[in-house]
Parts: C-alpha cells; sequence; structure tokens
C-alpha cells in the first residue's frame, strides 16, 4: 500500500477576530466549554468577505508555495471543496430560484469556479458540504482514497 502524507494545507479565516471570553457575542455553547476545547477566539467574515474569499485564499497560499518550489500548478489533479456549512457549497442565489424557478442559480458551485480562476482544467473536481464540522476530515478521507486508487494523481 501506498503512504500518503498530508502536505501543502492551505486555510484562510474570516478577517473578524472576536475572543470567546470577552462576552461580546452569544454562543450556543457554555463560553467555558468552547475555550476548555481549545477555541479561545472565533472569527467571522466581514460583511464584504464570503465563503468563496477564504477558499480562494487558501488556494492562493498553495499555489504560492508551488511556484516557489518551481511546481506547476497544472501539477495539480483534484481540487475537494469542503465546507461545513451547506449553503457555503453553493454561490448561486436563493432569492434568484424562488423568483425564477430556474435550478442554475442552485448549480454555481465554489470548486468550479477554484478550478476555473486558477486555470485547472484538468483537475478532477468535488464538494463535500453535508458533513457538518466533519467535511475536512471527510475530505481527507476522500482524497486519500483517490490517491490510493490512482496512483498518478497529483
Amino acid at each position: 500500500m501506498k503512504d500518503i502524507y498530508l502536505d501543502n494545507f492551505g486555510y484562510a479565516l474570516g478577517s473578524e477576530k472576536n475572543n470567546v471570553a470577552d462576552g461580546s457575542k452569544d454562543y450556543f455553547s457554555p463560553r467555558s466549554s468552547l475555550i476548555n476545547s481549545g477555541f479561545e477566539n472565533h472569527y467571522t467574515c466581514s460583511n464584504v468577505q464570503t465563503p468563496y474569499c477564504l477558499a480562494k485564499a487558501a488556494v492562493d497560499k498553495i499555489v504560492n508555495r508551488l511556484i516557489q518550489e518551481d511546481d506547476s500548478i497544472t501539477t495539480i489533479d483534484e481540487i475537494i471543496y469542503a465546507t461545513c456549512l451547506t449553503r457555503n457549497g453553493n454561490l448561486g442565489s436563493w432569492d434568484t430560484f424562488t423568483e425564477t424557478s430556474n435550478v442554475k442559480p442552485l448549480m454555481d458551485f465554489p470548486v468550479s469556479h477554484l478550478q476555473a480562476e486558477f486555470n485547472m482544467d484538468k483537475a478532477f473536481v468535488l464538494g463535500i458540504n453535508q458533513m457538518a464540522c466533519t467535511s475536512l476530515l471527510g475530505a481527507i478521507r476522500v482524497a486519500k482514497s483517490l490517491l490510493i486508487l490512482e496512483p498518478d494523481l497529483k
């Protein structure tokens, strides 16, 4: 069996940082439980920052590292977009869908935008958005399985 390692990880956080202990936000869980679990800060997006902005920033970090290593982004064979919040798995407008009954707004997927924006035309794309907080773990598991089944993938 081939060894698989997670490497060149990119992430982005919302631009507004709030300390959980300061009491300025309401949370469903007790503050002490959040803090004791390692969640001292809560990051949220500003009004102009979208989930796609975060995804693009995360991919930018990966692409910049590849460029520094004299590697090409054309070597990327798969893009897996994982989100905890199902609505973040779509860039389209629910209001437009309800007004027009056209499903196109419901099929405006961020992973396809990332593929096009970074000219990764040959990359396999997949969106995972129905696993809540375990979406990242699911994405890692899917990526591992794909790399084992298709050893030429990068």
